[in-house]
């Protein structure tokens, strides 16, 4: 038995370092890394939901900074849907006694257009034209691909009419 002890003991001698840390001390410095990595998460958690916070306050100004001045375009828009009202009514009195009456009759059609588009523009907000237009090209995709083909001619037309002729 002597023998097989004197191997036991030589073994725990071999494997014994002195400055190795006692259980107690193992203990404490094991939980101080862990209350400063929770410590960290916290601090990390609370910047992330500062950064939330600030990113949803902006996206809410630029919302309301957006849906404020696509208002003032759809004001803009009605105003001068409305001035050229007013401007073809006047081209249809002007008219009225030297034209043909179907050429009286197109400007009126045109103005009375024109004033329930500036109606419909002065009486509704950007939001309500959006989702209107977006439900229109839901319903009627045909129309809507007819009609941006025809004005895709036209500013063909328009810019090709454009260009200096070459010699």
């Amino acid at each position: 038995m002597n023998t097989h002890q004197t191997i036991e003991e030589s073994t725990h001698t071999e494997n014994w370092d002195e400055n190795a840390p006692t259980t107690e001390q193992s203990q404490f410095e094991m939980t101080e890394p862990a209350d400063e990595k929770s410590e960290a998460a916290q601090a990390f958690k609370e910047a992330g939901q500062h950064a939330k916070q600030k990113g949803q306050q902006l996206m809410s100004k630029a919302k309301a900074n957006a849906s404020k001045h696509a208002d003032s375009y759809v004001d803009q828009t009605g105003s001068k849907i409305r001035t050229i009202e007013r401007a073809t009514r006047e081209a249809a009195d002007k008219v009225r006694d030297e034209e043909p009456e179907f050429v009286t009759q197109a400007f009126e059609f045109v103005a009375n257009a024109g004033d329930s588009a500036a109606k419909y523009f002065e009486e509704n907000s950007s939001k309500k034209i959006l989702n209107d237009a977006r439900e229109f090209a839901r319903e009627r995709p045909a129309v809507v691909l007819g009609g941006l083909a025809a004005a895709g001619f036209l500013a063909g037309r328009f810019l090709k009419a454009e260009e200096p002729e070459e010699a």
